[in-house]
């Protein structure tokens, strides 16, 4: 409940500090834009987050267990060729602080 909470006021916040302009934005840039850039960095950064857990957990499995899908089977083989997920996990930081 303390959770949701937090995250209703922050959304709030935010949404109130786009709307009235009080953002770093550049002052060319519609309100709806900047909306719609916040929604898309919040959806990319949770994707990139998720897929950080999922490889994790991943990784603990055995190889037969992981390969249920196609698209699995190929990222799962991208991710273990080579030690991968390091390099992987570095991108992936960098994407987040540059969002």
């Amino acid at each position: 409940l303390l959770s949701l909470t937090v995250l209703s006021f922050s959304l709030a916040v935010t949404l109130v500090a786009l709307f009235q302009g009080k953002t770093t934005m550049w002052p060319n840039v519609p309100t709806w834009a900047s909306l719609l850039s916040f929604v898309f960095l919040l959806i990319l950064v949770g994707m990139l987050e998720a897929m950080q857990i999922s490889f994790y957990a991943c990784a603990k499995m055995k190889k037969d267990e992981r390969a249920t899908s196609f698209f699995g089977k190929k990222t799962g083989e991208l991710i273990s060729k080579k030690n991968n997920l390091p390099a992987f996990m570095i991108g992936r930081q960098l994407m987040v602080v540059s969002c």
